[in-house]
């Protein structure tokens, strides 16, 4: 009894298809010769993506070129902003500081840096001759002084002062200087009568000399200067206080104990300035 042909009646019953049909078409089919088996192993036929109708990336309005800072370096880029600002903070006072200082430095060396005054003997008479005893020298001493300002920015306000004459350093007549103004860069002639101070005395030795002299013709006399005067720059002001020395101031006499005393005209006499004290 042939059971596989009952099997095979039953799969085609059933609605199996019959194995020898599948059979039959699968010899059928047969591999087209254009084929190459050995490129098919190695070389994989390529595959293409389909394409799909995604969204183009450029039409999204993300910045992506934003980006993330950290806290540390928020902090340092705030630190560095603070350095830069207090840096240009120091640099602006520093400046103005050095702007000061020479501001300051140009004052102070106004009036620290003050030239004195100059002076110079214009003459020096003795119009009522000059009386010699035994105990003084009696006389009346005219005096014309040339005082000038040499600076170009300061004033020089005298505030007080002495002017004498010394024979051999004794002082034979002095008188007050009054208070006045020298402007900037200018000059004043200052006009002085001494006489003999009562209860002036010399030694009789320096009386003898001058005797001497006088009967010679020509005596040396000397021409002192105390002053107290304050240079002045706007607001600012300094004092000073200078003794002038105006020496061998030759006068020339007449023969006659009347006659009147002048101060040689060809001698120039500078006088040299010392400060006392100054402030």
């Amino acid at each position: 009894m042939d059971f596989s042909k009952d099997i095979e009646k039953q799969k085609t019953v059933m609605g199996y298809p019959s194995m020898t049909r599948h059979e039959y078409i699968s010899h059928q089919q047969t591999i087209p010769s254009s084929y190459n088996i050995s490129n098919s192993l190695h070389h994989p036929p390529s595959y293409t993506m389909p394409s799909y109708n995604y969204p183009d990336n450029n039409s999204y309005n993300v910045n992506y070129s934003r980006k993330y800072i950290s806290l540390q370096d928020q902090i340092r880029d705030s630190t560095n902003g603070n350095s830069a600002s207090f840096g240009r903070y120091i640099t602006t006072m520093m400046l103005i500081l050095v702007i000061g200082m020479i501001v300051f430095s140009l004052v102070i060396w106004a009036i620290f840096g003050a030239d004195k005054p100059g002076f110079h003997v214009e003459s020096l008479q003795v119009p009522t001759g000059l009386v010699i005893t035994s105990t003084s020298m009696l006389g009346n001493w005219q005096v014309n002084v040339s005082m000038k300002n040499p600076n170009d920015d300061l004033d020089i306000k005298v505030n007080e002062g002495k002017v004498a004459i010394l024979y051999e350093t004794n002082v034979v007549a002095e008188n007050n200087v009054e208070p006045f103004t020298l402007a900037a860069h200018s000059s004043v002639f200052l006009f002085y009568n001494l006489k003999t101070m009562p209860g002036t005395f010399l030694d009789k030795g320096i009386l003898s000399q001058a005797n001497q002299e006088r009967n010679d013709g020509v005596l040396k006399f000397a021409l002192q200067i105390n002053m107290g005067f304050v240079y002045t720059f706007e607001t600012e002001s300094k004092r000073d206080r200078i003794r002038v020395y105006c020496n061998d101031v030759k006068v020339q006499f007449g023969h006659g104990p009347k006659d009147k005393g002048e101060s040689i005209k060809t001698e120039s006499i500078d006088c040299v300035v010392n400060s006392i004290w100054n402030i």
